[in-house]
């Protein structure tokens, strides 16, 4: 079975809902000496299940506990999940939440999603193994299958008796108990840390990743995410402080699109070469700075307005309300955001809007300083 199937399998219920027994309260708990007969799903601040259940349990929650048994499938998403040493579930287990601690015995599959992934000492797993997370920590415990590992920190001080283990991580760490009977394959920035010998039982196979530490798209990625904060904040300063302004220029942009990109053109050509003539000459140069100022605020402006221009486009298209509003404004810089990972026509679009928007800025305030001049 694929890594991205594993995955998506998550995120798909397969029990039937016939006869199943639903529950939505502020708190739920399902107490030990309690047993449902049928499918249980289970909506709440913070469920607790210490009962049996006979079929499938599915939970959505702030907070899940658990300590009984799920004779069945149990599909858990929450923020915090704790599935204690006492636990027994015969199925699959496929949960997604912040932070994931886990025990028991799973007699099935185990697909866990989460930002700090704990697997507890003492738990047994028959099936296969799927952990992501942001740092991985396995105990002693032992796992009957394959095992797909990918985290920004794997700390592994398990066993696994029968099938490989694949594992993608800049930083895998394999305790004194750790033991891998067949392969263990690893993708990352540095081998793993090995401290007993009789780790692999296998063969253990190194590929060393190129490209960014995990660290550092962390820190790119945020970046990325400040930028957009500031680009936005920036958008919607310029449109509250210039609302009538901006929308003359939208209106100067999209009445003759194909004058604003020639005009843009003309700009990001021949402004530039204009500056560096300017420059050459001893007197030019004060005017070649003037000149660059002038240049470098029209472009901030129109990059700034490329998600204006585009949240204005989209109003106008795909909405039946002709008002243009700050609402529109968030709408074409989120979504320009977003547009922007998509390879080639990600850039392309970009491009494209930010020269309109150049092009529609310099014909306004051409516009603009003709009528001031007569």
């Amino acid at each position: 079975m694929g890594f991205g199937l594993i995955l998506g399998s998550f995120l798909f219920f397969t029990a039937q809902t016939s006869g199943a027994t639903f529950g939505m309260a502020k708190n739920i708990e399902i107490k030990a000496d309690e047993s449902l007969s049928s499918n249980a799903y289970r909506l709440g601040n913070i469920v607790s299940v210490s009962g049996e259940i006979s079929e499938d349990l599915f939970v959505l929650s702030k907070r899940f506990d658990f300590s009984g048994q799920v004779s069945g499938d149990l599909s858990v998403a929450s923020g915090e999940i704790r599935i204690s040493p006492k636990s027994l579930v015969l199925g699959d287990v496929r949960v997604g939440g912040g932070s994931v601690e886990l025990g028991g015995e799973i007699v099935g599959d185990l697909i866990v999603l989460g930002g700090r992934v704990v697997v507890l000492p003492g738990a047994k797993i028959s099936g296969d193994v799927v952990l992501a997370g942001g740092s991985i920590l396995v105990s002693e415990s032992k796992i009957n299958g394959t095992v797909h590992l990918l985290g920004g920190q794997i700390f592994f001080d398990g066993q696994v008796e029968n099938g490989p283990v694949y594992a993608k991580s800049d930083f895998v760490s394999l305790g004194e108990n750790a033991h891998f009977a067949e392969s263990f394959e690893h993708i990352g920035r540095t081998k793993a840390e090995v401290i007993s010998e009789k780790t692999f039982g296998g063969s253990y196979v190194f590929t060393q990743r190129e490209g960014l530490s995990y660290e550092t798209g962390i820190l790119l990625g945020a970046l990325d995410f400040l930028g957009w904060i500031g680009i936005l904040l920036i958008s919607l300063i310029i449109f509250s402080l210039f609302k009538d302004a901006t929308e003359n220029v939208l209106r100067v942009t999209t009445e003759n699109l194909p004058k604003v990109f020639l005009v843009s053109l003309g700009i990001m050509i021949l402004g530039p070469i204009f500056v560096f003539l300017l420059a050459l000459t001893f007197f030019g140069l004060p005017l070649a700075l003037i000149a660059a100022g002038i240049l470098l605020t029209l472009v901030m402006f129109a990059y700034a307005g490329t998600g204006i221009l585009f949240g204005y486009l989209i109003t106008k298209k795909f909405f039946a309300t002709k008002d243009f509003s700050w609402k529109s404004v968030v709408l074409g810089v989120t979504v320009l955001f977003f547009i922007r990972y998509i390879p080639w026509l990600g850039t392309f679009i970009f491009v494209l809007l930010f020269l309109f928007a150049l092009g529609g800025i310099s014909i306004y305030l051409g516009r603009l300083l003709k009528k001031t001049s007569v």
